[in-house]
């Protein structure tokens, strides 16, 4: 699925680009070197974020991580539960 929504972001940038080239506008080729920016530090971020885990764990297999999110799910469950009865 972020595979996809990165598809449609570079595709995005590329019409942008394309019309930015087209219209001779200057303003269009900065936005898409921003947008590629911030996709790129997003990219870094999360390597960052897989690589400090894998640190900890010693793993970044999925079936441990299922485990977690299944946790994780109930726990906020209950804590919204908590919150509206509050």
């Amino acid at each position: 699925m972020l595979m996809s929504i990165e598809l449609m972001l570079l595709a995005v940038n590329l019409k942008i680009l394309v019309f930015s080239v087209y219209l001779d506008d200057m303003m269009g080729q900065l936005f898409v070197l921003f947008v590629l920016t911030m996709a790129l530090v997003e990219s870094a971020i999360g390597l960052a974020l897989l690589v400090i885990i894998f640190r900890i764990c010693k793993t970044i297999a999925m079936e441990f991580w299922v485990i977690i999110y299944i946790a994780y799910s109930h726990c906020l469950a209950i804590w919204k539960i908590s919150a509206v009865l509050c």
